[in-house]
């Protein structure tokens, strides 16, 4: 499933933590998607992984900058900044105006198409990392099928911080007519600008 480990390969490199940081703009100015990333050669954010009934805690670092821009983790994530938004490589995570409604698609190929939507702003969200103001969430889905035919859809949220980034993710799944399940929770333990 190419959505599930990209988009989480996505979301973890944008766990640019969401800190509030002396620089915040104040909570009437128009934010964009380029302040929710803190896309920085240095930075590093440690994440609780929860899936399957266990835990594991992950630090990602943004260790490069390569030639075509992208900024590159120690997970081989790459993220950059485009006019539009903030772009993985193959999709945009978060793609203005953020403004609630506001839909993209992303194409992975013929039977694969992610739909995206601004879910939420203005969100108040509290992880172990603190709490954090002015938050924004995206919503992506993904319809398919078993390989028994039953209809599945994938649903992934994403919650940002301005100058920050990723806190918080949600991965559920539902399978036919079964009750939506939690397959993986992951927020935010610490965040570490470059240079602290």
């Amino acid at each position: 499933m190419l959505f599930v480990v990209g988009a989480y390969v996505g979301a973890l490199f944008m766990l640019t933590s969401c800190a509030t940081t002396p620089d915040a703009k104040p909570a009437s100015a128009t934010w964009t998607a380029k302040d929710y990333s803190a896309l920085a050669v240095g930075n590093a954010w440690t994440y609780r992984i929860a899936a399957q009934g266990q835990q594991q805690d992950q630090t990602i670092t943004i260790d490069a900058q390569d030639d075509n821009g992208f900024f590159v983790d120690n997970m081989g994530g790459r993220l950059m900044q485009r006019k539009a938004g903030v772009f993985d490589g193959q999709r945009f995570l978060l793609e203005d105006p953020l403004e609630v409604g506001h839909k993209w698609i992303a194409v992975q190929g013929p039977s694969s198409v992610e739909h995206y939507e601004i879910a939420a702003t203005g969100l108040v969200v509290e992880v172990p990392a603190g709490v954090y103001k002015d938050c924004v969430q995206v919503r992506a889905q993904q319809k398919g099928r078993t390989k028994t035919g039953e209809k599945t859809l994938l649903t992934m949220e994403w919650t940002y911080a301005p100058n920050v980034g990723l806190i918080e993710m949600k991965q559920k799944a539902k399978v036919g007519t079964q009750p939506e399940q939690v397959g993986m929770h992951l927020s935010l333990l610490k965040f570490a600008p470059s240079g602290s």
